[in-house]
């Protein structure tokens, strides 16, 4: 059997690490009383874009960048708090995958280290693994430049300083940048991956490997530790109908992937999206277009914006969790993040305490004799470490949560999916 070789990940840091471009939010600092303030914030994000684009050379785009500036050391310490409230959601999410590999995370970036030490700092990543350019100051603290003698100042600089290091392991370059896609184009890089969770380049999108709109993505792709179970991203939601903007917007902040399907007439088009949308949300007037979904499809949540219950007779038995009436999508979130059915119509309900460094295990079956203890004895025979375990049924279905340490046998999954009358089986964490 081929050894698989370990992996080091080169993370880029502006608009990847952070949401936004350091030099940006200095320049927002710097430039607070300047009366040209948004022109010249405006011609360095365009610098920068034609820089990550590959239409201008990096250190020329830099360059440009740094004289427009007009920033001092005061600016920097002023910004230090802001760039950390800028870290990307889903890299604050995985900090423990930073803190549990640190001796293999580098970041490399055009970006500058006095911007970066102080926000990388908690993250475990070793500052001798931070690759950047460093600033030149007057005597009185004022940026005049930018030290010239740093690799990652010049054109090519990512790849100077990656060919310098020497790494043995296999490398993935994660970032948003035509630099980033360099290190993979002159095979230094085994995987570039595009990460759009900030920003979109499509010139440096179309040359990546992987695309990742969150490190959450990245990390489930790759079959990595992670903090969330499944992306959030993945979930895709198709509207049928009118649905509250607060509703809507709960479904934006959650991540979830909006098909808006309201205006459209064509049946075998909607049909089309009934069979891949995770959760659906329909009306009274448009209800029957549930009974379109094949036998072989499984939706996580119906939305039913009505004030009666819906007429459909066979999504409790296929495990479909279906919310009806008031504040529809805060209650569809929580059964997805953590199992909750209260107020479900077709799931026995169930109102469970957070689940916090355990794995949740959620299975939904048939209400016939004997499932719990052939779930049990599953348990066992796998030696797992029951925390919590909680059951309710109905006349037609069963649904059992289990939380469980956060190491264990993962064979077991497998097993708890293959007893008779399993209908649904999901694990959370």
């Amino acid at each position: 059997m081929q050894k698989i070789k370990p992996v080091s990940y080169l993370i880029d840091f502006d608009s990847t690490f952070i949401k936004s471009e350091g030099l940006e939010a200095l320049a927002a600092v710097s430039l607070q009383n300047n009366v040209q303030r948004e022109s010249i914030i405006e011609e360095i994000k365009n610098l920068t874009s034609r820089a990550m684009e590959g239409t201008m050379p990096f250190a020329q785009s830099l360059s440009k960048r740094v004289k427009l500036l007009q920033s001092n050391k005061s600016h920097i310490a002023m910004l230090e708090k802001s760039l950390k409230n800028e870290i990307s959601s889903s890299i604050t999410r995985n900090k423990k995958f930073f803190t549990d590999n640190s001796d293999r995370i580098y970041i490399i970036s055009g970006g500058f280290k006095e911007l970066i030490l102080p926000v990388i700092k908690n993250f475990g990543i070793k500052p001798q693994h931070v690759f950047a350019n460093t600033f030149v100051y007057d005597e009185d603290g004022n940026i005049i430049g930018i030290d010239e003698n740093n690799p990652m100042s010049k054109n090519g600089g990512k790849v100077q300083v990656v060919t310098n290091l020497k790494l043995s392991n296999d490398l993935y370059i994660i970032g948003d940048g035509y630099t980033d896609y360099e290190l993979k184009k002159l095979g230094l890089a085994k995987k570039f991956i595009a990460f759009t969770e900030n920003i979109t380049r499509d010139s440096v999108v179309s040359k990546a490997d992987e695309v990742a709109v969150s490190f959450d993505e990245f990390l489930f792709v790759n079959k990595l530790p992670r903090s969330l179970s499944y992306p959030k991203n993945r979930i895709s939601v198709l509207l049928l109908t009118e649905i509250p903007k607060t509703d809507l917007d709960l479904f934006f902040k959650e991540g979830y992937q909006i098909t808006d399907y309201r205006n459209v007439k064509n049946p075998e088009e909607i049909i089309n999206h009934l069979n891949k949308a995770a959760i659906i949300c329909v009306d009274q007037s448009n209800e029957a277009l549930l009974k379109q979904i094949p036998d072989t499809h499984f939706p996580l949540a119906i939305g039913y914006y009505a004030v009666d219950k819906p007429q459909s007779t066979n999504l409790s038995e296929r495990g479909v969790a279906v919310f009806y009436k008031q504040h529809i999508a805060k209650k569809i979130i929580s059964y997805s993040n953590s199992g909750n059915t209260h107020q479900c119509v077709t799931i026995p309900n169930l109102k469970l305490p957070q689940h916090k460094n355990v794995h949740r295990l959620l299975h939904t079956h048939k209400n016939v004799p004997g499932i719990l203890a052939q779930i049990n004895n599953t348990l066992a025979k796998h030696k797992i470490n029951i925390l919590g375990q909680y059951l309710k049924t109905n006349q037609q279905i069963g649904y059992v949560i289990i939380d469980v340490d956060r190491e264990y046998d993962r064979k077991v999954l497998s097993a708890l999916k293959k007893i008779p009358q399993t209908i649904r089986f999901r694990v959370l964490y």
